[in-house]
């Protein structure tokens, strides 16, 4: 009977999810402080499957691959999510979170979880001067009964938000600047996926075709309920492929909906919505 105690303890060991599923962090929360720092995107760059079971999500290696990482010299937080569960509950994979990231070892028998990963980090100068949105320089014509139809010549760079979106270097749509990455627009603005290389976003011009800088165009993300017949959810983002350097000629727009409590607009690279 002393003989199969152990024996017995031993085989309930081993079929314990948490002999397989041994996770350590560093971090308690998953707590950002939005006044000085901001999450960056989801990030996936290892394949257990193809890295003998083994998954590193390792932010050096990150702010390498992605411009957006290159603020992260330091790190508050981490915060992780499986996008594939491993093929084996039971098997001895061990997963490491601390400010470098994520790691996790495993074997070609018995693989980590896929993880994808993104992490806290300060904010630029760019991204806390953000607070501080629809400042201008210069300030905008007033009390003028012809800002629309047939309009005046604006003041220029007062409305430093305002860009020019150009397909093959001629003007086809308008849009403002969200932040150091964003461009917010019309989504039937946005026909362009398969021809980036001839369509960019101008900012900082008064004149759209001899003045401000052209700005490279990484992404385009459509409402996901955009209806073009209809015209419906008629919205969406530009995703650069650097960031802004604001100054006076170029600031960012502020957003606000009187619907939303939070007036808040969340972005990543899939989606766009309210947080409401």
């Amino acid at each position: 009977m002393l003989i199969l105690v152990p024996f017995i303890s031993c085989i309930l060991l081993l079929s314990s999810k948490v002999f397989g599923g041994q996770i350590s962090s560093i971090f308690r929360d998953n707590v950002c402080d939005p006044k000085i720092s901001a999450w960056t995107s989801w990030f996936n760059t290892q394949d257990p499957i193809i890295n003998n079971g083994n998954d590193i999500e390792d932010i050096a290696i990150i702010r390498k691959l992605y411009a957006e990482a290159s603020r992260c010299e330091s790190v508050s937080n981490v915060e992780y999510s499986v996008s594939q569960i491993s093929n084996n509950e039971l098997g001895p994979y061990q997963t490491i979170i601390n400010h470098n990231g994520i790691f996790c070892t495993g074997s070609s028998a018995s693989r980590c979880p896929n993880y994808r990963v993104r992490f806290c980090c300060p904010l630029t100068t760019n991204q806390v001067s953000i607070n501080q949105c629809g400042q201008t320089y210069q300030s905008p014509l007033q009390r003028s009964s012809l800002r629309i139809v047939n309009g005046l010549p604006a003041i220029p760079h007062s409305f430093p938000w305002a860009v020019s979106l150009q397909y093959k270097g001629v003007h086809d749509c308008g849009g403002v600047i969200v932040d150091e990455w964003n461009i917010l627009t019309a989504a039937h603005c946005l026909d362009y996926s398969n021809d980036l290389g001839n369509y960019f976003v101008r900012v900082g011009a008064h004149d759209r075709y001899s003045s401000g800088e052209r700005m490279p165009i990484a992404q385009l993300i459509l409402h996901p309920n955009y209806d073009e017949n209809r015209s419906t959810n008629d919205i969406g983002i530009i995703r650069l492929a650097r960031p802004i350097t604001f100054s006076n000629e170029i600031q960012p727009i502020c957003l606000l909906d009187n619907v939303c409590k939070k007036k808040s607009l969340l972005l990543n690279q899939n989606s766009l919505y309210l947080d409401c």
